[in-house]
C-alpha cells in the first residue's frame, strides 16, 4: 500500500514532469495514432489503488483551482483526442473530468462544464445497490 507522502510525491511527478520535454505530434495525425501513443502517467494512475488514485487525482484537480474536499470514487473512462480521460466524483455533487496527456500534462474540467465544451459526458459506475 502507497503511504499518504508517496502518494502526494507522485501526484507531483504527475503534475510537474511534462515542462517542455516533448515535441508536438504531427498535425495529420490521426485519432488513433493518438490513443496508441505510451502514456507512462496514465499507466501509472492505472496501476495505483483506488485511494492512491482518487488522491491523486484530487490533487490534480486543486492545483487546477478545483475543489473536491473528499473523493468518493475515480476511473478511467476513455480515450480522448490524444487524452487519457478520467473522472473523480467528489463530495457535494462536485464531478470533474482529469485529461493526461502522454507529455504528463493535465486539464481538469468540471463535468457539467464538458458538454457545453463539446467534450465526452462524464460517465460514473452505479453504485452498489442500486
Amino acid at each position: 500500500m502507497m503511504t499518504m507522502g508517496r502518494g502526494i510525491a507522485l501526484a507531483l511527478v504527475l503534475l510537474t514532469s511534462a515542462c517542455g520535454d516533448a515535441d508536438p505530434p504531427p498535425a495529420n495525425e490521426t485519432a488513433a495514432a493518438k490513443a496508441s501513443r505510451p502514456n507512462p502517467f496514465h499507466e501509472r494512475l492505472t496501476a495505483l489503488n483506488e485511494t492512491d488514485r482518487g488522491l491523486t487525482l484530487r490533487r490534480a484537480v486543486q492545483d487546477n483551482g478545483g475543489s473536491c474536499p473528499r473523493f468518493l470514487t475515480s476511473g478511467f473512462q476513455e480515450d480522448y483526442q490524444g487524452l487519457k480521460m478520467w473522472t473523480l466524483r467528489c463530495e457535494g455533487n462536485r464531478d470533474w473530468a482529469i485529461f493526461v496527456g502522454a507529455s504528463g500534462r493535465v486539464q481538469t474540467r468540471t463535468c457539467a462544464d464538458n458538454a457545453k465544451l463539446g467534450l465526452p459526458a462524464c460517465r460514473f459506475p452505479e453504485a452498489a445497490g442500486n
